[in-house]
């Protein structure tokens, strides 16, 4: 998958258990049942953190960019095939809705919003929410696969999307926290990444959350 914010990251589902790598800055996030706290670490920077599925929602939500996904009463939706699984498909005409974008993004760019929810049995609600909070789909119960906003000539731009989906076989241990790294605030998780933008690191220095992050570009935890 890859999100504007995240970037490319891959994401492992089971039934009772996630995994979410980020491949351009090695942030990584795993959860399972039974009470599905969530584990975030940076395997470059050797620094982890666990809380509980609450709290780490509420961080994620201060450092949302404000861009929201919000279906309307004149939704088009149908069932469709994205990425090669079973998905529901939604088309919100934006009306000149506000959507809240810097750097002069904005809905007279884009004449409609396009979602893609996953629609199998086999991912569980703390899994999808885990991954919605993370890619500004809150709110939503089902899995988001893609989202992209369609100018009026047509093209789009592609906020969320999955390229290619496939079933593979892991050992439990898969989704279990690494042991041997130092706990630090979630933050510092998400700041010391190899090469973190300037703007990510004065977002979560505004929201107060980024203690001890250190220069932007650090490759040690403070």
């Amino acid at each position: 998958m890859r999100h504007q914010g995240v970037g490319r990251c891959n994401v492992f589902v089971a039934k009772q258990a996630i995994r979410m790598v980020s491949l351009e800055n090695k942030y990584e996030m795993v959860a399972h049942a039974p009470d599905w706290r969530v584990t975030s670490f940076n395997q470059t920077t050797r620094v982890i953190n666990e809380m509980s599925l609450k709290d780490w929602c509420g961080f994620v939500s201060q450092l949302s960019d404000g861009w929201a996904f919000k279906t309307a009463p004149d939704t088009l939706q149908q069932r469709t095939i994205f990425a090669g699984v079973p998905a529901r498909r939604c088309v919100t005409p934006l009306n000149g809705r506000w959507l809240g974008w810097p750097k002069g993004f904005g809905s007279k760019s884009f004449a409609a919003e396009e979602l893609f929810f996953y629609q199998g049995s086999d991912v569980s609600a703390p899994s999808a929410k885990l991954i919605n909070q993370l890619f500004d789909a809150e709110g939503e119960s089902d899995l988001v696969l893609g989202c992209a906003f369609i100018r009026p000539n047509g093209s789009k731009f592609r906020q969320i999307w999955t390229y290619m989906t496939s079933t593979i076989d892991v050992p439990p241990k898969f989704f279990d926290a690494p042991q041997g790294m130092k706990k630090a605030p979630l933050g510092q998780i998400f700041g010391n990444c190899t090469a973190v933008p300037a703007d990510i690191k004065e977002m979560i220095d505004g929201v107060g959350l980024g203690e001890n992050l250190g220069p932007a570009n650090s490759k040690t935890a403070k």
